[in-house]
């Protein structure tokens, strides 16, 4: 009887587990406190209401609960907290960030859309994706239970801009891959092909998108969260249940089951 209770208990909870792995976008079952660091795109600037990508993107997750996080205010939105400093390259948003105290307001998602003005201005642009990396990197130290979306950023007009923003965009999968990689951390760095949503017509001014590339921009977000929660890397700020510990958790369960019998 003994051992048909053990049998009957751990499977309960092998199940728990693999349900809890496998629900996919439906798996959204925690608030979302959203964290979007960048600089003028983040911040809304060129769009009509100057909510940017964030209104959108807060109508396309209607169905859950979300806050935006963020010491800076745009846009005509009710919650429109965010951190996009307008003009300012990655090193400047890095030292905002880290400075103002955000990154403790326990964000559970990050949204990252940083080096439009390195690559615009020609800054040091060679080296513009080592600097992406150590921002992301100051976000999963101060965040480590944070799920962070790393987004390509947007197109630039004129050849010579394009050109260098094909190159940072193309570094962006390796330095997120080296992230999650990392055999010291426990990191969730998605990296967003958001290429693939918004082009060069979509800009109203060469550098900033207008109301239906923000739009665009909102979906290629929304697509990337979903992406996260199909990875369960959105929760409460506990991964007891996911990742590595909840297959820890069915490997012990199953070991149990063998040795009672």
């Amino acid at each position: 009887m003994r051992r048909l209770l053990r049998f009957v208990f751990c499977t309960a909870i092998c199940m728990s587990v693999l349900v809890s792995n496998n629900q996919g976008a439906d798996a959204i079952n925690t608030s979302l406190r959203i964290l979007p660091i960048g600089d003028s795109i983040t911040w809304g600037h060129g769009s009509s209401d100057g909510n940017g990508y964030r209104l959108r993107l807060l109508n396309l997750l209607s169905g859950y609960s979300v806050t935006y996080l963020g010491h800076l205010h745009s846009g005509d939105m009710k919650n429109n907290n965010n951190e996009g400093y307008q003009a300012m390259e990655i090193n400047e948003i890095k030292t905002y960030v880290k400075g103002n105290g955000t990154l403790a307001q326990r964000p559970n998602l990050v949204l990252i859309l940083a080096g439009t003005n390195d690559i615009n201005h020609d800054h040091a642009a060679s080296t513009a994706p080592e600097r992406l990396g150590s921002l992301i990197d100051l976000i999963t130290t101060e965040c480590p239970e944070a799920a962070v979306i790393v987004s390509e950023i947007t197109p630039i007009w004129g050849a010579d801009h394009q050109a260098r923003v094909d190159v940072f965009n193309a570094a962006l999968q390796g330095i997120v891959a080296m992230r999650n990689s990392s055999s010291s951390t426990n990191t969730s760095v998605l990296a967003l092909k958001m290429s693939s949503y918004v082009s060069a017509n979509d800009l109203g001014d060469g550098l900033h998108p207008t109301d239906i590339g923000y739009q665009k921009m909102a979906n290629g977000w929304k697509d990337g969260i979903m992406q996260a929660a199909e990875r369960g890397w959105l929760n409460d700020g506990s991964r007891t249940w996911d990742g590595l510990d909840s297959s820890f958790m069915f490997l012990a369960c199953f070991w149990s089951l063998i040795i009672g019998f």
